[in-house]
């Protein structure tokens, strides 16, 4: 009867359910333990950045440059705006100005804004003005102007004394 009472009992409908729930919850199980692992990984990574981040914000200031090594600094910024001065052309266009009735004391280039101040006097207003034309036709120069211009008077000797700008190029 045994077998037979086998044979006329139901079947069991779920018989596959219990193992298959505890199959998906092993499996979820499994997926959020890989989850927290991750998190806890990435977690320690941004804590030692955050800890190298906080180290590099608390880095002492660089010291501050002594005054030799200021004024060092300025005489090498020097030497080399003397170096890169195109002092060919700017004397060439001045000897090519020269003129006997003008006599030039002074001439200060400004080498860093690539100017220049010509300083000087001139026997009459008309060589003053011919001078300064002359040195506007020059090449070497642009934006030369008659800055200022007076009368001086020596003994008997008067003469006019001026000041002329302009821009190197």
């Amino acid at each position: 009867m045994n077998a037979m009472d086998n044979l006329l009992a139901p079947r069991l409908r779920h018989r596959a359910l219990p193992w298959l729930v505890a199959v998906l919850l092993a499996g979820a199980t499994t997926q959020l333990a890989v989850d927290a692992w991750t998190g806890h990984q990435a977690a320690g990574r941004e804590a030692a950045t955050l800890g190298r981040l906080r180290q590099a914000l608390h880095k002492p200031a660089p010291p501050a440059p002594s005054r030799e090594d200021k004024e060092r600094a300025k005489r090498w910024a020097a030497l080399r705006s003397e170096r890169d001065f195109r002092w060919y052309p700017v004397f060439q266009a001045l000897e090519r100005t020269g003129s006997t009735e003008v006599e030039l004391l002074e001439f200060a280039p400004d080498k860093v804004n690539r100017s220049f101040v010509l300083r000087g006097e001139a026997r009459d207003i008309a060589a003053l003005l011919e001078y300064v034309g002359k040195v506007a036709a020059q090449p070497a120069f642009s934006d030369v102007y008659l800055a200022h211009q007076k009368l001086m008077k020596r003994d008997a000797l008067e003469t006019q004394a001026f000041e002329i700008r302009g821009w190197v190029r």
